[in-house]
């Protein structure tokens, strides 16, 4: 990943990060979407925004070049952080962008916020996913949350009954 640089997003990055996002969460390319669980769009412009006035998150982006191939969005909360809006440009998928990604924002939450531990959501009825979590050191912790129905800027399920699982990795050095 030595092509790959880090920046912290700004508002000018907001609609390439909305496309990524929803081409990786969306679209039916890739083997992390939510394509068929989940439709609708999954970011936008206005989240984005949110994020980025919010002193306690960050949005990071992972560019090669001019292109942006990846995102991940940390939300800081106590002494651990949340990350959620993880997405690999689906062409780039399988080419370990994601490991690289995880482990470049578990660092960068450990260096800026002295995070001791991170925490994620995943779709339940997603375990390959969730495997791949889990060989990145994440454990599951048996806890689950009901998928948002009432909140349709994060999408419309397709399906009832659609839970997170909530995965967590202690990150202290």
């Amino acid at each position: 990943m030595t092509g790959l640089q880090l920046f912290e997003a700004t508002i000018a990055d907001a609609k390439p990060v909305v496309k990524l996002a929803n081409e990786a969460y969306r679209g039916n390319d890739g083997w992390t979407s939510e394509y068929g669980l989940i439709s609708g769009t999954r970011l936008c412009e206005e989240m984005v925004g949110e994020m980025l006035e919010n002193e306690n998150q960050k949005l990071l982006l992972f560019k090669e070049g001019e292109g942006l191939s990846a995102c991940i969005h940390l939300e800081r909360d106590g002494d651990s952080v949340h990350f959620g809006c993880f997405c690999v440009d689906p062409k780039q998928q399988g080419t370990g962008i994601g490991k690289y990604v995880l482990k470049q924002a578990e660092d960068w939450a450990r260096s800026n916020w002295s995070t001791r531990k991170v925490f994620m959501e995943v779709v339940s009825v997603r375990k390959e996913l969730i495997d791949y979590y889990l060989r990145r050191g994440f454990m599951n912790t048996g806890k689950n949350e009901m998928y948002p129905y009432h909140d349709e800027r994060f999408g419309i399920p397709t399906r009832e009954n659609l839970t997170f699982d909530i995965l967590e990795k202690h990150i202290i050095k």
